[in-house]
């Protein structure tokens, strides 16, 4: 609490019988962190079928669920909403739920999911994961699941991933159909759904390994004490220790904050942009220095001219550092284009830059050739965003049939993508990262 650009004041519960209290006051480095924090997360607090991760670093931004169980449709969760398909018959070894996640920087990686299933939907999962696309799927320690109907006996909680997954760059994580045997007892069938919520990956990031001179192991009898002597702008941790009667405890949780650039700007927009969901649009910025902010409102045109005020959005941090938001337009437009409104307590507003969110993005892409003949597509976009991209191959009852995973440094993309055993027909062809499109492909 207390924070200035020089000093703040570091505060802690009392620990029975403590005498006195050791602190550290640490800043940057590269030690492990005892806290545990979530690497990526799919909680679906307004849809199913919105399987972009809601929970990520900027590294999992973008990062989706998928399957090859049918089309997922949006049901009720744990507590809000789930994602659902129903075409497991016959699925044993063969259908997944997968996600991929960038674990650079994390140790100690853990997995916690939900499932659920219908009386006729499959009773047996077992988790397993691999290292980049051409790895080799292994079994997960303890990762077996048994589901029911209902959210709690399908349930992983902080389950350990392998020591191979961490600070790795491209970790696949699947649940696996493990058996034909229904959630009652009987054998799946093609009315049972197969139902998953609140995905959380989580790890051991990174703290300072640099003391703050004087408050290394500084004896304070209170439960609280002012750290002084502080530069502004920068990013600093505590932590404390018991003293009983001469015995030292371990380490508490280690808190972090950072002291405010002097006479900071309350808005200082960025990472501004709107990317394409499903049939709506998803809006995100950042805030790097928010400060007395009473509301953000998200504001969409269709001439650049006149505004219309769509959402409302409260400040989560006003603590000087960056704060993260996003917002989604349920009832886009054809064509549209956002900016975001901050509006500071004092009453003086603040606009951000202005972006483009179309439910059609050309931006120059293309692939050929179309129709398709044999089982390959090339892709040709001239000026991609940086970025991880998810390239799909949909069936058009939402069955997936080709998935890649893309890193790209910007600047023109051409991959060349290949569906095994595709037969006659349409499929959809969804890209998603910087830029989410989806065009339709023949197979010939």
């Amino acid at each position: 609490s207390g924070i200035t650009t020089s000093s703040f004041v570091a505060n802690w519960e009392a620990f029975t019988g403590a005498n006195s209290y050791r602190l550290d006051v640490l800043r940057d480095g590269s030690s492990p962190d005892p806290n545990i924090s979530t690497i990526v997360g799919w909680t679906f607090p307004i849809d199913g079928t919105l399987v972009i991760a809601d929970i990520a670093n900027d590294k999992n931004k973008s990062n989706r669920l998928i399957t090859n169980a049918g089309e997922i449709k949006s049901t009720n969760g744990s507590s809000t909403k789930a994602a659902s398909t129903s075409s497991w018959k016959d699925g044993m070894n063969t259908k997944w739920w997968q996600v991929t996640f960038d674990a650079t920087g994390f140790t100690n990686i853990t997995l916690s999911s939900q499932q659920r299933s219908s009386d006729y939907g499959p009773r047996d999962f077992k988790t397993q994961y691999k290292i980049g696309a051409s790895g080799t799927w292994m079994d997960v320690p303890n990762g077996s699941v048994v589901v029911a109907d209902n959210w709690i006996t399908g349930t992983l909680s902080d389950v350990p991933l392998p020591e191979e997954t961490n600070s790795k760059p491209d970790v696949y994580l699947r649940w696996l159909m493990a058996s034909e045997i229904s959630s009652n007892g009987g054998t799946v069938n093609g009315n049972g759904t197969s139902r998953i919520d609140n995905i959380f990956i989580k790890g051991n990031g990174t703290l300072p390994v640099e003391f703050v001179p004087g408050y290394e192991n500084l004896m304070v009898t209170s439960t609280s004490t002012k750290v002084e002597g502080l530069n502004e702008g920068t990013r600093y941790y505590y932590r404390v220790r018991a003293d009983v009667n001469g015995t030292i405890s371990a380490n508490s949780n280690t808190i972090q904050l950072q002291t405010p650039m002097a006479s900071p700007l309350p808005v200082l927009f960025t990472n501004v942009n709107a990317s394409k969901s499903g049939n709506k649009i998803l809006i995100n910025w950042t805030n790097k220095t928010e400060t007395e902010v009473a509301y953000y409102e998200v504001e969409r045109s269709q001439n650049r001219i006149n505004y219309t005020t769509i959402g409302r959005v409260p400040p989560t941090s006003n603590g000087g550092g960056a704060a993260h938001y996003s917002f989604m337009d349920d009832a886009p437009l054809a064509k549209n284009v956002y900016r975001v409104r901050a509006v500071e307590i004092t009453g003086k507003q603040t606009f951000s830059n202005i972006v483009e969110g179309n439910l059609e993005d050309n931006s120059g892409f293309s692939f050929y050739p179309n129709p398709v003949r044999g089982n390959t597509f090339t892709i040709k976009w001239p000026s991609a965003p940086s970025g991880q991209y998810q390239v799909n191959v949909y069936t058009n009852n939402g069955q997936i049939v080709s998935s890649d995973r893309i890193v790209h440094q910007g600047g023109a993309l051409i991959k060349t993508i290949s569906v095994q055993g595709a037969k006659k027909g349409t499929y959809l062809l969804e890209i998603n990262g910087a830029v989410k499109i989806e065009r339709k492909v023949v197979f010939q």
